[in-house]
């Protein structure tokens, strides 16, 4: 489009000459009684043979009562320009005020916009205080609604794409929906300010017009204004005279500015803004969405290495945004402790092996809890003064919500002293979207208060929530209708918070839909945390009920159980030394492949399952043979491969003839499996070849991240190897498996259904039905409620949240595809930079963990104490990046230098996937 099309005019139709400066200023120390007269304009944007016309002023009764002096009328002014009244099409009402919205009867055939807010505000409750209302007139505010009900008044709710260039932007302040409009003209984009600004000096000097709802909005207004105006007076104040003497005017009327022509006056005015502005120019505005254990591992990168480079004089502000504490992230340090990490919290460390914390490294989990005092009484943990109860060992897998207090711990002695140069700033809300205002700033929309204007973005939001899908409404829509038959009906398409299922009633029957370690959440909550409890006896653990308990039905796709993680025998940092799934043997694979297909793609069931099976197998043999296997003479013997294969698909060499004969089978599975983890991960073959899908993460992340596989078996590796691996290799505590068993004994638990096990909805009973045909007749199992156990993979295609809809809405964002395939996750280039619908690499917006598991590879993984690891790696990499800009923008250029040289000695500034990070990591 061609943007020197677009004329905008300002029509002055009144005047208001009494008014003194200290009027017009809310902080009006340094303002004195001379006059400083308010001007009433409206505008007009003609262009691409549209004409579009803001505000509507008012009439010559209204200025009578008002007592303001009445220039001209509205339509004589746009008669002046070329405009007939009646051809207008659109009219943008910035906001009701009466001097805005007083002609709304002179456009028969306009659409009117404005937003959502303004129309609430202005009709609720808010007009019951006679201050508030004395700017609205109740006629204009009819005459809308008489609009709204010809269908020709149009709601907004946020900024607004009118086509060619003409935007809306909400940015309340003066009004609850206050909008200011954005054009392109010859000289640049116009922002036509409105009330947002009564006049420049409003702007320069940081103090509002005295009518104002909310002034820190008013003062994001500003900033939003002069990031969206190209240039000096690109930003057009509401109601200052000046604008008629900076801006040549129509010859035939001295009462209309032309604002697409160049000024030709400044009066003395800056083109930016004084005071606070002039400061904020030299600050550098860096956000991090999300502050769980992703946003402050970031933090303390850019901490650490802000603190390392010269700026000269510029200062960091850096932007925490998330509603709940830093660091808890969803580990709520106010969840039930009955809740556990399902990994030894030795192994656990958020602070990398650089740490602002304590030099080298920070404390571990363990060692962080035995320091705060905290001893395990029985299967509690509790600080003791006393020296009651044990100490903590490196085997104990602690509470959740441990983690979530050390978390927060952790971010306390990470900011505790900061760098002169850096402000950090908590903004407890939620970000709801973002866009880009130029090269180098974003505007940050939040749930509520005022938006945000940053440099520099790292999206690190962890867990999504999925939004309903066509099988959580029909079971939403059933439990619904089922509450007339049955009062304990009742759906949960997710646990989370846990809190929630306490309104379950003890004489329901529950059904969990999953065996993962969501499960077990669920069913802690249901049992223990209702009062009831283990107690050792010498021959097994028994739960002792509280009589609040629900039944609970276990049921899941293939209804095979979690295997329980084995004692670890490899200290805090030893894994599996990889002879054949490796690295090196991934190369190659990829050199054949190249050779054979033209592409390095490669088909994970044919030629990456095989490696992984053997070193599997391998493992098997070492912990059978005391480690002593030499890698290269060993082949696998018929035996160990079916014993891989039958820990990898057991359902293959089963059979049952019926739901009784798979309960049997499911409670030996159990068992079998907790005498393994006793033996513990190097004597158990089955735990020491589970475990190989874990201390191979890395070589399984350079097989498969940034479309290492083929799209179709991707898929597979997604949608059948994953689930598996997670079953086998990352289940629960040992201690979960012997409590289940115990549940189990007790009555309180039972299995449901069995593989290939369906629901059905029983309308009659108004419960749900757990359908088994694995005998010759089908087995069912009723239930009044029904819980969705399993965590959502993040996909934006699906995630709920109104950022990850408006990413894609706007193309900020697209989702990740491998060919056709989408595994999840937001598209990103190999060095963290989020990818825009055009293929286009944002050079200032980042993503981290969680939202990128698709084009990465098991992201949730906090860091192993002592060890190199990808969750560090990936937040130095996106700080040294932020880090690298500001230092181009500040340092000079021996500064510049030296940090490079340093960084490039240390091997920091890498992309993710290449070999020297995966070794370091391995």
């Amino acid at each position: 489009m061609d943007s020197s099309i677009f004329e905008v005019y300002a029509l002055r139709y009144a005047m208001h000459e009494g008014r003194k400066a200290s009027e017009n200023f809310l902080f009006h120390e340094d303002q004195h009684s001379s006059p400083m007269p308010l001007s009433f304009y409206l505008w007009a944007i003609k262009g691409l043979g549209r004409t579009v016309v803001v505000d509507t002023g008012f009439d010559e009764s209204m200025a009578r009562k008002r007592g303001r002096t009445f220039l001209h009328s509205p339509k004589d002014l746009l008669s002046d320009i070329g405009i007939k009244a009646e051809d207008v099409t659109d009219v943008i009402i910035t906001h009701m005020h009466y001097d805005h919205c007083g002609n709304l009867g002179l456009f028969p055939k306009a659409k009117y916009h404005i937003q959502e807010a303004e129309m609430a505000y202005c009709t609720g409750r808010s007009m019951t205080y006679s201050l508030l209302r004395r700017p609205f007139e109740s006629k204009n505010i009819k005459d809308a609604i008489d609009c709204l009900f010809q269908d020709r008044l149009i709601v907004h709710d946020g900024d607004v794409d009118l086509g060619d260039g003409i935007r809306l932007h909400k940015v309340g302040g003066h009004t609850k929906g206050m909008q200011i409009v954005s054009i392109p003209t010859q000289r640049g984009n116009i922002v036509l300010a409105s009330d947002a600004a009564h006049f420049w000096e409003n702007i320069h000097l940081r103090s509002p017009f005295p009518i104002v709802v909310d002034v820190q909005r008013m003062f994001a207004a500003y900033d939003v204004m002069e990031c969206l105006a190209d240039g000096p007076f690109h930003v057009i104040p509401g109601h200052d005279p000046k604008v008629l003497e900076i801006f040549p005017r129509l010859p035939n009327n001295a009462d209309i500015a032309i604002l697409h022509a160049e000024p030709v006056e400044n009066h003395g005015l800056s083109p930016i803004a004084k005071g606070e502005n002039q400061e904020a120019a030299t600050v550098s505005r860096i956000a991090i969405v999300g502050m769980g254990p992703r946003g402050i591992s970031v933090l303390e990168k850019l901490i650490k290495y802000i603190d390392e480079v010269s700026l000269d004089g510029q200062e960091v502000e850096i932007m925490m945004i998330d509603p709940g504490p830093c660091g808890e992230g969803a580990h709520s340090s106010g969840q039930h402790e009955d809740l556990l990490i399902n990994t030894v919290a030795s192994q656990i460390s958020i602070f990398g092996l650089d740490s602002l914390v304590n030099g080298a490294h920070g404390p571990s989990l363990t060692e962080w809890a035995r320091q705060a005092g905290y001893r395990r009484i029985g299967n509690r943990y509790r600080i003791s003064n006393s020296g009651e109860g044990d100490a903590i060992s490196d085997a104990d897998y602690l509470p959740r919500r441990l983690l979530g207090q050390y978390l927060g711990w952790a971010f306390e002695q990470m900011t505790c002293s900061l760098p002169e140069r850096i402000q950090i700033r908590h903004i407890r809300r939620r970000v709801l979207d973002l866009r880009k205002i130029d090269d180098e700033t974003f505007l940050l929309e939040l749930d509520e208060g005022p938006q945000l204007l940053a440099n520099y973005i790292v999206l690190a939001t962890g867990h999504g929530t999925r939004s309903p899908t066509e099988t959580d409404l029909k079971y939403q829509s059933f439990a619904s209708t089922a509450e007339n038959i049955n009062p304990s009906a009742a759906y949960y398409r997710s646990p989370y918070p846990t809190e929630n299922l306490a309104t379950i009633h003890e004489r329901a029957c529950v059904a969990i839909q999953g065996l993962g370690l969501t499960a077990y959440d669920v069913i802690s909550s249901l049992t223990s945390a209702r009062g009831g409890w283990f107690r050792e006896t010498k021959e097994r653990l028994e739960y002792i009920p509280s009589g609040n308990e629900p039944r609970i039905l276990l049921v899941s796709r293939n209804c095979l159980p979690f295997a329980a993680r084995g004692i670890n025998q490899k200290g805090l940092t030893g894994s599996h030394q990889a002879a054949f799934f490796t690295l090196k043997s991934l190369d190659s694979l990829r050199h054949t492949a190249i050779v054979a297909r033209g592409s390095p793609r490669l088909n994970f069931e044919h030629e990456v399952l095989p490696l992984i099976k053997l070193e599997m197998a391998y493992a098997y043999r070492l912990a059978l043979q005391d480690g002593k296997v030499d890698p290269a003479e060993f082949v696998p013997s018929d035996e160990e491969c079916e014993a891989i294969d039958r820990l990898l698909d057991p359902l293959a060499y089963e059979k049952f003839s019926s739901l009784e004969h798979f309960r049997d089978y499911f409670r030996r599975q159990v068992e079998e499996d907790l005498r393994h983890a006793c033996l513990g991960n190097l004597t158990s073959p089955v735990k020491a070849a589970a475990d190989v899908l874990r201390d191979t993460r890395e070589a399984l992340r350079a097989a498969v991240e940034f479309g290492g596989l083929t799209p179709s078996s991707h898929r597979v590796f997604v949608e059948s190897f994953v689930p598996t691996a997670n079953r086998i290799s990352f289940g629960p505590p040992k201690q979960r498996n012997a409590e289940l068993l115990a549940l189990m004994d007790a009555g309180v638990l039972s299995v449901a259904g069995g593989p290939g096990n369906e629901i059905e909805l029983d309308r009659e009973r108004g419960q749900f039905c757990i359908v088994s045909r694995l005998g010759k007749e089908p087995a069912r199992d009723y239930a009044d409620v029904l819980i969705s156990a399993r965590l959502d993979v993040y996909s934006p295609l699906t995630d709920s949240s109104p950022l990850s809809n408006n990413l894609l809405a706007s193309g900020i964002a697209r989702p990740y595809l491998n060919g056709d395939y989408h595994p999840g996750g937001l598209d990103i280039s190999q060095d963290l930079k989020v990818i825009d619908s055009k293929g286009c690499v944002h050079d200032r917006l980042w993503a981290i963990g969680i939202p990128i598991e698709g084009p990465h590879f098991y992201t949730h993984a906090l860091p192993r104490s002592s060890k190199a690891s990808r969750f560090s790696l990936d937040a130095e990499q996106c700080a040294l990046q932020i880090v690298e800009v500001l230092s181009r923008r500040h340092a000079s250029p021996s500064v510049m230098n030296q940090m490079e040289e340093e960084h490039k000695q240390k091997n920091q500034l890498q992309p993710a996937r290449t070999e020297e990070v995966t070794k370091k990591i391995a």
